[in-house]
């Protein structure tokens, strides 16, 4: 699975979302693409003369840690928390920075070998794929995730852990007992969720 993100900000991103969805079209993956509210998805596949690709799913917003928790690949703009919470899950990145400490945090992923840095030519489709497919079949990348997770898991307090473990728990008990309900939602936006 390929989560594909620009965040909440700097998400008005048409050109970066048509590269994505023209480079990952009909490939051996599934993409999960969460485009906000400021692109409209029909603008994302401009060709008449092919129907949109079906390995790949638009949503306005996703909860980013489920898909995160399932991913092989976080496409993204290297924000903070998308960076973090792909790194917790061992996930590499490939980082399209907009601004601030974004180019940082790209020039930091790449530097600890947990995923590559995508420049502006980069969004020609057949380079954007060819990246795409380099992190996936070159198993440094994930291992060098990994590895920051462990690192993450670790440096946690241990009433962090426990909290984390308690919603774990209770998120999988009530989608047990009422599984129609987006429970991940509810609970990431409650004031009580750590």
């Amino acid at each position: 699975l390929i989560y594909v993100s620009m965040g909440t900000i700097f998400n008005d991103q048409l050109p970066f979302f048509r590269a994505a969805v023209d480079a990952l079209a009909d490939g051996p993956w599934r993409v999960v693409m969460s485009i906000g509210n400021r692109v409209d998805r029909s603008a994302l596949w401009p060709r008449a003369d092919r129907p949109f690709p079906r390995n790949i799913a638009v949503h306005h917003f996703v909860p980013q840690l489920d898909v995160l928790a399932s991913a092989s690949l976080c496409v993204t703009h290297g924000g903070m928390n998308t960076t973090s919470e792909a790194l917790w899950h061992g996930v590499p990145l490939l980082v399209f920075p907009q601004h601030g400490d974004q180019h940082l945090v790209a020039a930091r992923v790449t530097e600890l070998g947990a995923g590559l840095r995508i420049t502006p030519p980069d969004l020609d489709p057949a380079r954007l794929r060819a990246l795409v497919t380099r992190v996936l079949t070159e198993p440094a990348f994930r291992a060098q995730a990994e590895t920051i997770a462990e690192s993450f898991r670790t440096a946690l307090p241990v009433w962090v852990k426990d909290k984390l473990f308690q919603r774990s728990t209770i998120l999988s008990e009530l989608k047990e007992f009422a599984p129609g309900i987006d429970w991940t939602n509810r609970l990431l936006f409650s004031e009580h969720h750590l």
